[in-house]
């Protein structure tokens, strides 16, 4: 991971560097949407996370009297 961050900072700066308008304004323009895409991810694991906790918490809640019709439909789920 850290490889790709390091080939992509490096890229990024030759191009910002360049005498290229255009070449320039794409460097920015990838910097940003590669903050965008990190940042994106990075929410999605928390909401992930979150929503895990949740089912595992409500799944632990479940009396021992009545996981029958949570298990069917679990196996049913799973095919």
């Amino acid at each position: 991971m850290f490889a790709f961050a390091g080939g992509f900072v490096a890229l990024f700066r030759i191009l910002a560097a360049s005498k290229s308008r255009m070449a320039s304004a794409l460097a920015w323009l990838s910097l940003a949407v590669t903050i965008t895409t990190a940042s994106s991810l990075a929410i999605l694991q928390a909401a992930d996370g979150i929503a895990l906790k949740i089912a595992v918490n409500d799944w632990y809640a479940i009396p021992s009297s009545s996981p029958s019709v949570f298990f069917l439909i679990l196996f049913w789920y799973r095919g």
